[in-house]
């Protein structure tokens, strides 16, 4: 069985104390399922991605991934493409962020720890979750972190 690891990095501005927290992670540790290999996979996205769109950021990591049968860590679209687990972690995620649920982020901050008003309090008996109108002003998310990680 194949466990893989969902993570992100995000930061924001402590509400109280006003300090700018470290880069985060939100990460989210599943069973895989069955993988195919990543080579299989990265074939499977290569002839996804148009020619015009390949970049030599593509172009070298599937070469890198291509040397090897099997890799630790691969770009996100490499296994969300077939793999329904990791593509409903994935999804999960953006979508909440994308309805402006942060709720799902760990917003203590590490200076002062201070919960901050757009993510209350956990309770067992009722959904607890502010909306926010514009993520990008009240946390960052470092998009290009966003990667899953294979464990055998």
């Amino acid at each position: 069985m194949a466990l893989f690891t969902y993570s992100v990095k995000y930061r924001f501005v402590c509400e109280k104390c006003e300090k700018a927290t470290d880069w985060l992670s939100y990460s989210i540790t599943q069973d895989a399922g069955s993988l195919k290999s990543v080579a299989e996979e990265m074939k499977i996205w290569a002839k996804d991605v148009a020619m015009s769109t390949r970049s030599a950021n593509v172009v070298d990591t599937m070469s890198a991934i291509m040397s090897t049968d099997y890799a630790d860590e691969v770009p996100i679209e490499v296994f969300t493409k077939d793999n329904k687990r990791i593509k409903n972690v994935h999804d999960k995620f953006h979508q909440a962020i994308e309805k402006g649920d942060l709720s799902i982020l760990d917003a203590v901050c590490p200076a002062c720890n201070q919960r901050q008003s757009w993510s209350p309090k956990k309770s067992l008996f009722k959904k607890n979750s502010n909306i926010v109108k514009n993520v990008t002003d009240v946390v960052e998310i470092d998009w290009n972190s966003e990667k899953v990680e294979i464990h055998k």
